[in-house]
């Protein structure tokens, strides 16, 4: 009964952080995070971080927007604290304007 689950479409087939870990990846490639950056490591922790807001918002604890404001927050933060220093300003400016959530 649970494997049959896996057909329902509640369950994904592919883990959306592979496209994820792509983005991270080309990002570094092409100069816009830090060489040394473990990409696969941001990505797991943009994931994470989305997955706690999932559930808040499963749970009704947070709104449709309170959802994606956070969702960004963690993608923003992540950015921010990996970027190569021409694009610090760039991926700082989102966390410099945003409300707090």
């Amino acid at each position: 009964m649970v494997r049959e689950r896996e057909d329902s479409g509640l369950v994904l087939n592919r883990s959306p952080l592979t496209h994820l870990r792509q983005a991270m990846a080309d990002s570094r490639t092409q100069g816009l995070l830090r060489a040394d950056i473990d990409t696969d490591a941001l990505a797991t922790v943009i994931g994470t971080s989305c997955v706690g807001a999932l559930h808040q918002w499963v749970a009704t604890l947070i709104d449709d927007d309170r959802f994606l404001a956070r969702a960004l927050l963690a993608l923003d933060v992540a950015l921010a604290a990996a970027a190569a220093d021409p694009y610090r300003d760039q991926l700082l400016a989102p966390l410099r304007t945003r409300g707090t959530v």
